[in-house]
């Protein structure tokens, strides 16, 4: 396309006068959605109004994503999902046969490498004012969720930002989240905006700020920096997956129509699930440390869905806890009286 801008009209050209009628299943495929969009789907482009179909092809899902390391238990695989998220591109960077640190060290630290220059290299090829954007991914990275922090923060004014949010929520790299509850997620004031793609926010957080020490070859202050924070990243990953997987691991139990998570001012829930048409709701904590889950956070999260205002007198509540170590003796006698769902990591891996 960027060779010969009359690619389009020669693709217009022929399949209107060769391929049309014949058994040709033709599938158009680019990794630039502005590309795609200007060339294939647009009302300008020569090739609009022939497309059967298109597809949008999303990041995979943990459980998906974990067949590209088999062979990996749930613990090293979410590390590596902590890094590279869904991405097949990313995920086939990582050698399965070294260690996470081995990995970064010699696949995302040199700046000869794909994964060191990808962010970059994306919003130079989809986006006019790449530092405008990168300003807001940072913003973003380091916390300032909302939308007059990250105003703030980049000192661009509102409509700007604005229009630049909508940019990065179509590549799937920001999205804007709600509470899973919140019946006009649209008009919601509680919205809150969040990095979307794993390998970005791992970036953001240790490649982007120290750019100048890795060009160098001096890793040394990025890794303390790593073994002193990707606990959190993991952490993140982790309550990613459970959301991933609850309606696998409820299907026998409940259909989920909607699964994330609810907050409101101090107060936040890592999981809520909902049934809409049989007014069931499942409220979750994911907890990755190696303490065991004991009742005291059953009692939390328990007090905090009371604050929860979603059909609140018709309502069929539920309970699950994850761990990744397990759970105390006083919270699986409870459990099996209340019928409180308890998963451990290993329950995971079968998925």
């Amino acid at each position: 396309m960027e060779g010969n801008n009359a690619v389009s009209s020669i693709f217009q050209k022929g399949w209107d006068q060769y391929l049309k009628n014949t058994k040709i299943f033709l599938i158009l495929s680019g990794s630039s959605m502005a590309m795609m969009e200007s060339e294939a789907l647009l009302y300008k482009s020569p090739l609009y109004g022939r497309r059967t179909g298109q597809l949008l092809l999303k990041s995979m899902q943990f459980k998906d994503a974990h067949k590209f390391f088999p062979k990996k238990s749930f613990s090293e695989f979410l590390e590596i999902f902590a890094i590279a998220g869904g991405t097949p591109a990313y995920l086939v960077e990582i050698d399965a046969n070294k260690s996470l640190m081995e990995n970064i060290k010699t696949k995302v630290f040199p700046p000869t490498e794909y994964l060191h220059n990808e962010i970059e290299f994306i919003l130079k090829e989809e986006l006019r004012e790449p530092k405008n954007y990168l300003a807001i991914l940072r913003a973003i990275s380091w916390g300032k969720r909302k939308l007059g922090e990250i105003i703030n923060y980049t000192g661009l004014e509102k409509n700007i930002i604005a229009k630049y949010l909508i940019i990065l929520d179509r590549l799937q790299i920001v999205e804007r989240e709600v509470p899973v509850t919140d019946e006009n997620p649209d008009k919601g004031r509680k919205g809150l905006y969040q990095i979307n793609d794993n390998f970005v926010r791992f970036w953001f957080q240790y490649i982007y700020p120290y750019k100048s020490d890795l060009e160098i070859g001096r890793y040394g202050e990025v890794l303390r920096k790593y073994n002193k924070s990707f606990q959190i990243l993991t952490s993140v990953a982790y309550k990613q997956a459970c959301r991933q997987l609850l309606p696998d691991i409820l299907f026998k139990h409940s259909r989920l129509e909607k699964v994330g998570k609810w907050w409101d001012r101090n107060e936040e829930i890592d999981i809520v699930g909902i049934n809409e048409e049989t007014k069931e709701i499942f409220f979750g904590e994911c907890k990755w440390s190696n303490k065991l889950v004991g009742v005291n956070i059953y009692e939390n999260l328990k007090r905090k869905a009371k604050l929860v205002d979603w059909y609140k007198d018709k309502r069929k509540e539920n309970f699950i806890l994850f761990s990744k170590v397990g759970f105390t003796e006083g919270m699986v006698k409870i459990a099996n009286k209340e019928n409180v769902f308890l998963v451990k990591k290993n329950i995971l891996d079968k998925f």
